[in-house]
């Protein structure tokens, strides 16, 4: 492999400048820790939450967020955006599907027809287990943010409409103030 640096020069690793090479190396990787790696405050950090009409998003003001429908995309998928990438809201980097297999069959959210007819499961949300299947998809719930030790952190719960095959799936999904660029 050829690396091509900065003054139109080309090495090979382990050619005439193996220092330089991992130089290079160690730098990007410095970079790449200090982008993707930084850490949030803790102390009341800027969460996103849905309140008052605004739509169904949650997680880092700066970092990773999830949203459901009706922001664009196809229903019976979670939205996962990431404005620190450039792609600003509602821009979608991915998709998450629930696909559970049970009695032998495997189901796709977004594939399947809801109650209402349309192509996509509806999704509702909850601060715990019980509100989230029980959930009303036009009313986000607000998720529960909890400080222990110097950090923060949100979580939420997010069910799928019932499956033709009768599962009936349903995520928990944390957000870590330390951890702007991940959901758990």
């Amino acid at each position: 492999m050829i690396f091509q640096q900065g003054g139109g020069h080309k090495h090979q690793p382990g050619g005439s400048s193996p220092m330089l090479f991992k130089r290079e190396i160690w730098l990007m990787g410095a970079l790449f820790t200090l982008f993707f790696c930084q850490k949030g405050n803790g102390e009341g950090y800027e969460w996103l939450q849905p309140e008052g009409g605004k739509p169904a998003r949650w997680g880092h003001a700066e970092g990773l967020s999830i949203s459901l429908h009706p922001t664009p995309g196809p229903r019976g998928l979670i939205r996962i955006h990431a404005p620190y990438l450039g792609q600003p809201y509602p821009r979608v980097i991915n998709f998450i599907s629930m696909e559970p297999v049970a009695q032998g069959k495997r189901s796709q959210s977004e594939l399947e027809r809801s109650v209402d007819g349309k192509t996509g499961l509806r999704f509702t949300s909850g601060d715990t287990l019980e509100q989230a299947l029980k959930g009303d998809p036009g009313k986000p719930c607000r998720g529960v943010v909890e400080a222990k030790q110097g950090t923060e952190s949100l979580s939420l719960f997010i069910a799928s409409e019932r499956m033709a095959h009768g599962a009936q799936p349903v995520v928990e999904v944390r957000f870590d103030s330390r951890k702007p660029h991940t959901v758990w």
